[in-house]
């Protein structure tokens, strides 16, 4: 959503509306991707499998662990992601510079 709303006031004369939508993309994406995401899977990897139970060896047990390891290496993509937006949003809110870098 915040995306949006700074897509749409780029190109005005409100520079810090854009600035500040911007910021609230970053934050919240960072909150969402950075903190909350790890937190799922650390769910679904360490914790809920031991709940459910014949969850061990079986076929339905190691596709789990399986959509696991993925969602663990896109949050290590997250990483990456946020320190790359991270620059754009700063470069643009301290530089005054909007272009990928």
């Amino acid at each position: 959503l915040w995306i949006h709303f700074a897509k749409a006031a780029c190109d005005t004369h409100w520079k810090k509306a854009c600035d500040f939508f911007g910021f609230m993309m970053w934050f919240w994406w960072a909150y969402c991707r950075i903190l909350c995401f790890p937190v799922v899977i650390y769910y679904m990897l360490l914790s809920d499998p031991f709940d459910i139970p014949n969850m061990t060896g079986s076929y339905e047990g190691k596709l789990y662990f399986f959509k696991g390891t993925l969602c663990s290496f896109l949050a290590i993509m997250n990483v990456w992601w946020f320190y790359l937006i991270s620059g754009m949003v700063f470069n643009a809110i301290f530089k005054g510079k909007q272009e990928d870098t």
